[in-house]
């Protein structure tokens, strides 16, 4: 979410501890707590479709309708390949992506089933 949030022009503040990321731009702030299926924005709860999760480092939430959206980066050091960087990123966000279907089917499973009228 780090890519998001600074390309915003957004400040962000993780904390181990807690696992959570705070985003602050102007007036406004956006808290994911990983394992949480709501994001605090600007004091108001939000429903997540899933917790926000970390997978090896990188960040993914699914907001309600099943938009999943994702963030991984490489470390840039000195010697850096940029092409082999950017190869990096892109791996990183497609096995996150890879995940999103898993994800659903396993939703789905836990959602309890609702009975048709019909089978009252």
């Amino acid at each position: 979410m780090r890519g998001v949030f600074e390309k915003m022009g957004a400040e962000l503040h993780w904390d181990p501890a807690l696992h959570q990321v705070t985003a602050h731009r102007a007036a406004h702030e956006v808290v994911l707590i990983m394992g949480q299926n709501t994001a605090e924005v600007d004091g108001a709860q939000l429903p997540l479709d899933q917790p926000a999760m970390t997978v090896l480092g990188r960040t993914m939430v699914v907001a309600p309708g099943g938009r999943a959206s994702v963030q991984a980066g490489a470390g840039i050091v000195v010697d850096s390949d940029p092409a082999m960087e950017d190869l990096e990123c892109r791996n990183k966000a497609a096995a996150l992506l890879a995940a999103v279907p898993v994800a659903r089917r396993m939703a789905a499973a836990r959602r309890p089933t609702t009975p048709s009228l019909g089978e009252l």
